[in-house]
């Protein structure tokens, strides 16, 4: 069974900086490292094939099997070492049992009185030698060699890109919510600490033995064990897989305490293979009780962290659902109960683009009702100035125009900030139109005069002298006290505007 729980998507304005340098460290340690041991394995094979060991060791290993009365384990090793192509997976065989490599390497199996000892044990200590310049093989975790630095460069280690991929996985996807709950640095604290009681479990487990460990899953597993705590009863989504079953589940968090635990042991227990389920146990355990006590003091803080991400993706959730029940209107061709749904989500999300313009859509159906004006009008007050939203905004402008009955709404105000973007993003004409209906207004505008100082500048630089003239003209004649007209004067007398042509009263 695999459980994955997961709260959100990262928010990348605040990136998870631990949980990427983690990452990072896993992968340049396997890639800038470990990758070399293929190259040193090689040599080692090479070696061993070329050397007197296969014909010393393989026979001896054959009979021990006999004399321990492991029939089955002798009889495959057997095809195996009769096999000149299958003699690497008996040495293989032979180096996983821990006792026989402990009586050979003692000197009880191969024993000096014997007249192949010499070659032996200089071949022997050459293979050793050679194995011992493994990267993986100096800074992995040996139970039997329980080295200071072990503990813990064994938890950035992996034996292969699979495991290193799988492991990179699950931290990518639960590292980032626990280090935004923890902060970084308690964080990164917690991770280390996690992988040492995973190491410590291992250790304790297999005490007595030569057996060896690598890897993050365990403080990785501690991870999990802190997302689960942390959480408590809390419901999150899980991602579960068991067999061929792919779900997604919401679940209080603390499910995933007893369900793991009781995992890996009854893998620990039933299953073979060089998984460290010890490591994971005590990852976990360290990682849920660190939780544990960081959330006896700061319960309220949790809890309201999980509770506004659920709020978001309820009303996410919700948004989802009422788009759906939307579509399904309009496909009926039923808009006014559409537009209804668009409009209580606008209510809360006024911003929301998208529905934004699906409340547009729906309400053009009718462009003499009021809603259809409120819906034009929702999108001319867009204030971006990306350009999907210019476009948008003269897009809607231009088909409100042909579309609007029994005329169009604008105030003077929208009618101004119009003409302001319209001059800003080039439509130099629209700009024009508005600016000549503010101008057939008993009463103009205070804001008019710079708005024509702006578009006679815009002209001018679109390379329209003409209309630039026409425009600083009717300034001149319209509002020749104001400001707007002065600083045109003084721009035409430093020659960034052209002089202005007679006034025409018909514009």
């Amino acid at each position: 069974m695999f459980l994955i729980p997961f709260l959100k998507k990262p928010d990348w304005r605040h990136p998870p900086v631990i949980t990427l340098l983690l990452i990072l460290v896993n992968v340049l340690v396997f890639a800038g490292f470990q990758v070399g041991d293929d190259r040193i394995m090689r040599r080692a094979s090479d070696f061993y094939r070329a050397s007197q060991l296969p014909n010393i060791e393989l026979p001896r290993y054959a009979q021990y099997l006999l004399d321990q009365q492991r029939g089955d384990d002798a009889r495959r090793f057997a095809r195996a070492a009769g096999d000149v192509h299958l003699q690497e997976f008996a040495d293989a065989l032979m180096e996983e049992d821990e006792v026989f490599m402990r009586e050979l390497r003692a000197g009880r199996i191969v024993r000096p009185e014997m007249p192949e000892y010499t070659t032996w044990q200089s071949e022997r200590a050459r293979l050793d030698e050679i194995r011992a310049s493994l990267v993986t093989e100096r800074f992995m975790f040996r139970v039997d060699k329980p080295e200071p630095i072990t503990w813990l460069t064994s938890m950035f280690m992996h034996v292969g890109w699979g495991h290193l991929f799988g492991n990179m996985l699950v931290l990518a996807i639960t590292g980032y919510i626990v280090e935004e709950v923890l902060g970084r640095w308690r964080y990164l604290a917690y991770y280390l600490i996690s992988g040492l009681g995973a190491v410590g479990l291992f250790w304790a487990f297999h005490f007595g033995t030569n057996a060896s460990g690598l890897g993050a899953s365990g403080a990785i597993a501690g991870v999990m064990g802190m997302y689960s705590v942390l959480f408590g009863l809390k419901r999150v989504n899980f991602f579960v897989s068991f067999l061929f079953y792919f779900d997604i589940r919401r679940a209080p968090a603390i499910i995933l305490l007893p369900l793991w635990v009781a995992n890996e042991i009854f893998q620990m227990t039933y299953a073979r293979g060089p998984i460290a389920y010890a490591a994971h146990i005590g990852g976990f355990l360290t990682g849920g009780t660190l939780a544990a006590l960081y959330r006896r003091r700061h319960k309220i803080a949790i809890d309201a962290y999980h509770d506004r991400i659920h709020a978001a993706q309820t009303e996410n959730e919700r948004r989802t659902k009422d788009l759906a029940g939307a579509r399904q209107h309009l496909a009926d061709l039923d808009f006014d109960q559409a537009l209804a749904i668009y409009e209580r989500l606008l209510e809360a999300q006024p911003n929301d683009r998208e529905v934004m313009l699906c409340a547009y859509r729906a309400a053009r159906q009718r462009p003499e009702s009021d809603r259809y004006h409120q819906a034009a009008s929702r999108i001319l007050e867009l204030s971006g100035n990306d350009e999907p939203t210019a476009h948008l905004v003269h897009e809607t402008y231009t088909e409100y125009l042909r579309l609007a009955k029994p005329a169009v709404r604008l105030s003077t105000t929208r009618l101004l900030k119009l003409a302001r973007r319209f001059c800003d993003d080039g439509q130099l004409a629209d700009a024009a139109r508005l600016a000549s209906a503010l101008l057939r207004k008993p009463s103009p505008p205070l804001e008019l005069p710079p708005l024509i100082l702006r578009l006679a500048q815009a002209c001018h630089q679109a390379g329209q002298t003409e209309r630039s003239n026409e425009w600083l003209a009717t300034l001149d004649a319209r509002f020749s006290q104001s400001e707007a007209a002065s600083m045109a004067a003084d721009l035409r007398r430093s020659g960034f505007l052209p002089r202005a042509a007679p006034y025409s009263a018909t514009r």
